[in-house]
This record gives C-alpha cells, sequence and structure tokens, in this order.
C-alpha cells in the first residue's frame, strides 16, 4: 500500500530538549470511505429469501435444460456458454459446461471450427477465447483466414462490430511469440475506437467498456453486474437467464453482505489486516532500528523475543503469532500443518524484503532495476497473499506449496505486475516524502532514460507477464487448475485496483463505484 504521505518529526509533549528527537516518515491515510456500513447490514426477512431462493432453484434447472439442449448446436452453445459467463451464473453449470468444451477441443460430435464457422470472425474468435479461458490451446493459426497477402488483418471484416468485439476479447488471451494476436488487439482497438462514434448508444456504451476492461483481466463477480445490464439491451437475449442473472446476483450480494458482516468481528480479519499494518509498519512508520528488530523477531517467530521490541510493535507481534496459532491448530486438525509452515515461511520472506527496502530508503540508495525486482517480487505480498489463499484448500498438497515457494513462471509474473503496477500508479505520490526508489526510479537511473520511456518499458513488461500466466493455464498441468484460478484471480484484482496515477487499495475514491456496484446497488 503506497499512500500520499509527508516526513513527519515526532515529539513527544514531555519531551526535554537534551532528549533525541525520533523522525518518522508518517504517510497521511484517509479515513475509511465505507466506515462501519457493512457491520449494520440488515438481511431481508426469512420468508422474502426463501422464496428468492426457490425461484432461482427452478430457473437454474430450467437454464441447465436448455444448456444441455445448446450442446447439439455448435454456435448456439459457443453463443450460450459465454452469456452465461458473462452474466457471472457459470459456476452452477461447470460440469456441463466442461463436457461441451472438451468436445470443442476434440473435435466430437462434428465441432469443427472450420465446419461450423468457416469465415464468420465472431464465432472463430469466441470458439478460440473461450477454449484458452478453460485451458484448452487452441493454435492462432485459426485467425490466418482473416489475413491479406500484406500480412495486416483485412479492412473489410472491419465493420463487423460483433466480430471486431470478439476479435478484440481473443487478443487478450495471447502468449509469447503470438504476433497475430498483437496484430488483432491493435487492428480490433483502433476500429473498436471508430464504430463507437458510429453506433447506437448502448452498442457505444458497450464498446467503450469492453476497451476499459477487457474480460479477461476483470474480476467475473465484478464484471457480471455490468454484463447484466448490457445482456438486456441485447435483441435476442434469453429473458430467462436474464432474470436468473440477477436474481443470482442478488442473493450471493446477500451472502457476501453476511459474510462481511461476520468478518469485522472474527479473528480471521486480522490475517489479511496484518499485512497492511506490517507493511505501513516498514513503510510509514518505523525507524530502522526498530525494523531491524521486527525483523529479526519476525525470523524467530518465538514471543520470547517479543519484550525486545517497542511498545506499539510488541502488539502487532503478539497479533501475527496468536492469529497464527489459530491457523496452526486448524490445519493440525485436518493433518496439514506442513501449509502453515510454509505460510510462516513467507511471513519471514516478506518481512525480509520489507526489511531491505526500509535500508535503500535510509541509505539513499536507489538499486539496480533486476536487484529491485528481486526483491519487489517478495514485498509485492501476493506470495504472501497465495500461501494464506491455499490454506483452506484440500487439494493443495505440500508440493503445491513447494511449487509456490519457488516461484514458477505465472508467480513471479504475477509479483512483478503487482509490483510494478503499484510503482506507477504511485510513483508521482511517493516523491512527497522520503521513500525507497521504486521500479520506475530504478529503471530510469539503470537505463538512462525518461521517465515516460521507463513507464512504456515497464508496460511492456507486464504485458509480456499476462503472458506467462496465461499460457501457465494451458492443459495438461501439474498443478489443479482451481488453484491455477487463484493466480488468474490475484493479477485480475490487481488490474481492478491499480492503474495509471490511481491507487485504489488507499484511496477509495479510486474503488469507490467498483465496490458499490459490487456490494451495494
Amino acid at each position: 500500500m503506497q499512500p500520499v504521505s509527508v516526513p513527519i518529526i515526532l515529539v513527544s509533549p514531555t519531551q526535554k530538549n537534551n532528549e533525541k528527537v525520533v523522525s518518522r516518515p508518517l504517510a497521511k491515510f484517509e479515513p475509511s470511505f465505507w466506515g462501519d456500513r457493512f457491520l449494520h447490514f440488515t438481511p431481508p426477512n426469512e420468508v422474502t429469501k426463501l422464496r428468492m431462493e426457490e425461484e432461482a432453484k427452478e430457473l437454474k434447472e430450467e437454464m441447465r435444460k436448455k444448456l444441455l439442449e445448446s450442446i447439439k448446436k455448435p454456435k448456439e452453445g459457443l453463443q450460450f456458454i459465454d452469456a452465461i459467463q458473462r452474466l457471472g451464473v457459470a459456476y452452477h453449470f461447470e460440469d456441463e459446461i466442461e463436457v461441451l468444451l472438451e468436445n470443442f477441443h476434440n473435435n466430437k460430435n462434428n465441432y469443427n471450427v472450420n465446419d461450423c464457422y468457416q469465415n464468420n470472425l465472431h464465432f472463430v474468435s469466441l470458439h478460440f477465447r473461450l477454449l484458452r479461458q478453460h485451458g484448452f490451446f487452441v493454435s492462432s493459426d485459426v485467425f490466418n483466414k482473416f489475413i491479406n497477402e500484406n500480412g495486416s488483418f483485412k479492412e473489410e471484416i472491419a465493420s463487423e462490430v460483433e466480430g471486431i468485439l470478439s476479435l478484440y476479447e481473443a487478443s487478450y488471451l495471447k502468449v509469447h511469440g503470438e504476433k497475430i494476436l498483437e496484430d488483432a488487439l491493435e487492428f480490433s482497438t483502433r476500429h473498436l475506437m471508430s464504430l463507437s462514434r458510429q453506433v447506437s448508444s448502448v452498442l457505444a456504451e458497450k464498446i467503450n467498456h469492453a476497451l476499459k476492461r477487457p474480460i479477461h483481466r476483470c474480476i467475473p463477480r465484478l464484471e457480471a453486474k455490468y454484463q447484466i445490464y448490457f445482456y438486456e439491451s441485447e435483441p435476442s437475449h434469453d429473458v430467462i437467464l436474464h432474470k436468473f442473472a440477477k436474481l443470482d446476483f442478488y442473493l450471493l450480494q446477500l451472502l457476501h453482505k453476511e459474510e462481511l458482516q461476520k468478518l469485522t468481528r472474527m479473528a480471521h480479519t486480522k490475517w489479511t489486516k496484518l499485512v497492511s499494518i506490517i507493511n505501513d509498519t516498514y513503510d510509514a512508520y518505523g525507524t530502522i532500528q526498530e525494523l531491524e528488530l521486527f525483523t529479526q523477531a519476525i525470523q524467530r517467530w518465538d514471543k520470547r523475543y517479543m519484550n525486545e521490541l517497542p511498545e506499539y510493535m510488541k502488539l502487532i507481534y503478539e497479533t501475527l503469532l496468536d492469529t497464527s496459532l489459530l491457523l496452526d491448530d486448524e490445519l493440525a486438525k485436518q493433518g496439514r500443518s506442513y501449509a502453515f509452515n510454509y505460510l510462516q515461511q513467507e511471513w519471514k520472506d516478506l518481512c525480509s524484503s520489507y526489511m531491505q527496502e526500509a535500508k535503500w530508503c535510509d541509505l539513499e540508495y536507489i538499486p539496480r532495476f533486476d536487484e529491485y525486482i528481486k526483491n519487489g517480487n517478495v514485498s509485492s505480498t501476493y506470495l504472501q497473499i497465495l500461501a494464506a489463499a491455499y490454506q483452506g484448500m484440500e487439494i493443495a498438497h505440500a508440493n503445491v506449496f513447494e511449487w509456490l515457494h519457488g516461484q514458477p513462471k505465472p508467480l513471479a509474473a504475477i509479483c512483478m505486475i503487482g509490483r510494478v503496477l503499484n510503482d506507477i500508479a504511485t510513483f508521482k505520490f511517493e516523491q512527497n516524502r522520503k521513500h525507497v526508489a521504486t521500479s520506475v526510479e530504478c529503471y530510469m537511473k539503470q537505463y538512462q532514460v525518461s521517465q515516460d520511456e521507463a513507464c512504456e518499458k515497464l508496460q511492456k513488461m507486464m504485458e509480456d507477464g499476462w503472458k506467462e500466466v496465461t499460457e501457465s493455464m494451458f492443459r495438461p498441468n501439474a498443478i489443479p487448475m482451481p488453484l491455477l484460478l487463484r493466480i488468474l484471480n490475484v493479477n485480475r484484482v490487481t488490474n481492478e485496483i491499480y492503474s495509471i496515477d490511481s491507487d485504489g487499495y488507499t484511496f477509495s475514491k479510486f474503488s469507490q463505484d467498483k465496490i458499490t456496484a459490487l456490494l451495494i446497488d
């Protein structure tokens, strides 16, 4: 978390003239916009809720029948799966969708892409995107039919709004070495920007939304809220599906509100809060001497060393160890103590990376870019976040945590993206106080380039990182798909929270609309 802040000198009211003044790099955090709103949630009466749940159950079964029926017709099947996923109800039909897409991938039941779609840009793109999203590799050569003799996309397809939109969304599933998809993104983006000025207002709104929020990079639950709105405006939309999606969204929203209400009172909330508190301790409060003591105590992970800490640190340290003990006890009952051992190590590594940044800041040292990124992969917190997320997943065996701790390519990619995107979003703000050099400054110094050039290079690095994440999803894979999806979703969260000059984690004004759409409207 990177706040707007200014250096502050703390002086005790009773401090004598000969006592040492403690200088702390304090940050001016804004108060929470939400206050205790989610603590005081009042659910609908039980009769109303039960009636809605029964109606949702009936609609769900009706949708299941329609999905199974659509499997007989490839085009209708793909369209229906796409609608179900966009509207956020695909989790109800995972088995049916898996069977259909596997049939498409293996060309079973005469589901041959060339026979079904021929030169239809929309269906070729949709087939490509849906299969890749589910881990089935499809060659990007399927788009060669839309390339002219000069190696460029044919201009005659530029007027096909639905096709260009589908091509645009498909291009975000690119991996390394796929120039045709790089060209597809440039081509589709350029023409969509032009088309948005020529079509109806509703369609223009849909296009502009897609240009800002490509499906593959968005949090599915949040995106469903927007897609429910757009789906209603489609002339051929399924009325029953639309009704089911709205009802399902509302029921899930109720569940999330109930969970939020409970979380504000539960000890488990401390776990996620501790990451922010400890980050801010290193970044915006502790002196270098205090941080050295705290880092040593974290490495020892023993309350006996708590008395060596300043008073304010004792509370943080004790809370971390007590919360950890609760989790360790839970996992021990499941025979999964190994899971906590890895999480504990991630905490130690995280604090060591924070300490390294604190030293660089204290010495006013700008590290080499690769040195900064290596440390930043850990200080991004994503290794710790994923290790924590995997604690409650029984399919996360010891080999998964070994894999995680080894920072494989997709993990290194999301850590780099998180670190760099945070830096780009907060770079200008951080110049207001003494702060560790960011990836922007490290790149500028090492390669002797301007700020704009550095940011452009970092953007390219992040795009390459997304390719690593996408490629890691392809089957077969030794890591179960639900675990890989956590990695993808962490990357999506990063994409929602941070952007150029906006830090939605620290400043709620940048994330207010999204939280409102997800949990309030």
